[in-house]
């Protein structure tokens, strides 16, 4: 399966300075991400951030689970956290 990347949301790499925690710094393209979105179905879309040849970028997350939720055994509904 090819990659799609995500419209309007662009990955880059933190600078040098940023602190350990900072993972990736996130752009947005308010546009073009809402007509991308409006063109995914469902609630959620998911989405990587991947580490390419030419840095961090976006793509789509096409996983979809092999069994549906009705199918999960249900062992106990008085579950006490």
């Amino acid at each position: 399966m090819a990659t799609e990347y995500i419209k309007g949301l662009y990955a880059k790499k933190p600078s040098d300075k940023a602190p350990k925690y900072v993972i990736a710094n996130l752009s947005a393209n308010r546009e073009e991400l809402i007509a991308y979105l409006q063109g995914k179905e469902g609630k959620y879309v998911n989405m990587v951030i991947k580490d390419g040849q030419k840095g961090y970028y976006v793509s789509f997350d096409a996983w979809k689970p092999t069994r549906a939720k009705s199918d999960v055994e249900i062992i106990s509904e008085d579950v006490n956290w």
